[in-house]
């Protein structure tokens, strides 16, 4: 009889073994549906971010292409459509290096690897320079044409190669003298 009890009190050990397990199996499955909830719920948050920032992505290029196609129709070649196209190809792709996505693109060398702002900060201090010429250029020729219909700034005319030109102007030497066709800059 001693052996049944003892017998009995094993099986109902072993069950109450197995009953314990079965529950610490069940509440590790729901920490672990939780967490994966957390996941899904990252994985959209991410998956957001990633559209907004394609979106903002293109709303950019799009602007930077449109300002290019503006300076070109205006008479500046630099920057062109096709250094747009090449600098931001390489821009993305530096960007690509990164992601896990890399493997899907062509590797860019550490050379050739660019950022947006590298190029076209660059790209707009050539511009800002450019319109500081052609400003320059405007009032050149303005102090010109007031000493062409003033006969009292013909000391401008005569002090032309000086430095004392009304504005520090590269042309001072032929634009005084009437010898650039000014009309190239109106």
């Amino acid at each position: 009889m001693e052996l049944k009890a003892i017998d009995a009190a094993i099986v109902t050990a072993k069950q109450n073994l197995a009953a314990a397990k079965a529950n610490e199996s069940r509440a590790a499955e729901k920490r672990a549906a939780i967490e994966l909830r957390g996941f899904a719920k990252q994985l959209r948050e991410a998956g957001k971010k990633c559209d907004a920032g394609l979106l903002q992505l293109a709303e950019g290029a799009d602007e930077m292409k449109h300002a290019v196609a503006e300076i070109n129709a205006r008479g500046l070649g630099n920057p062109s459509a096709q250094q747009l196209q090449s600098l931001g190809e390489r821009a993305i792709r530096t960007a690509l290096m990164d992601m896990p996505w890399a493997r899907a693109f062509e590797h860019i060398r550490p050379t050739e690897r660019r950022n947006f702002m590298s190029f076209v900060s660059q790209w707009a201090a050539s511009l800002e320079r450019e319109v500081a010429n052609r400003l320059i250029s405007v009032a050149c020729l303005s102090a010109c044409l007031s000493e062409a219909q003033e006969p009292e700034m013909s000391r401008w005319r005569r002090d032309a190669s000086a430095s004392s030109h009304p504005v520090n102007c590269s042309r001072r030497a032929t634009c005084s003298r009437g010898e650039t066709d000014w009309r190239m800059y109106g």
